[in-house]
């Protein structure tokens, strides 16, 4: 469902790109995009904004890197929890999402050591897609565990409400912070 959001947004955002009102002696050169506005930069200096109404505010960079593999679940209050991330941030109060600085909120993920704290990762099984980012470790997760990455939820009877993913598609948008 995300990803037809995703794709009308887009649509929206390239019509409105379009229609643009623009003078003929206007040169314009390149196109900077934000999250939530595009910037036209022009020969003569000028900057031209339009704020989009964009509900899903996706960062669209390189893939970096791309796995397939098993998204588990878990809850803070699971079995040998603390309700802290290994990054040191408490999430027993049920927080799911961290406020990243360029990506926005995503959600909490744990995963595999070779992955630094603040590794942005795109999630997609069936049709859902998201952006993790990648906070604490587990025992049972990464290249030789039981995951490749483990979600994270308010609790843990919600995590085994919604189960195990397999065949899902990991991409690595950013390396650490």
């Amino acid at each position: 469902m995300k990803f037809y959001k995703y794709a009308i947004v887009c649509l929206i955002a390239l019509l409105i790109m379009t229609y643009i009102d623009v003078d003929k002696e206007d040169v314009y050169k390149e196109y900077v995009y934000a999250s939530n506005e595009i910037i036209i930069d022009d020969e003569l200096g000028d900057d031209v904004e339009e704020i989009l109404d964009n509900s899903y505010d996706e960062v669209v960079d390189d893939v970096l890197e791309i796995q397939l593999g098993k998204l588990s679940r878990y809850g803070p209050d699971c079995y040998l929890c603390t309700g802290y991330l290994a990054y040191g941030l408490y999430v027993g109060s049920g927080t799911i999402y961290y406020n990243d600085n360029y990506y926005g909120n995503v959600r909490i993920l744990a995963g595999d050591k070779s992955y630094p704290f603040g590794t942005i990762v795109r999630v997609s099984y069936d049709m859902e897609s998201f952006l993790g980012i990648v906070l604490d470790r587990g025992g049972s997760i990464g290249f030789n565990g039981k995951a490749l990455f483990d979600l994270l939820y308010p609790n843990e009877y919600l995590a085994n409400k919604d189960g195990v993913n397999y065949n899902t598609k990991f991409e690595i948008l950013r390396y650490g912070f």
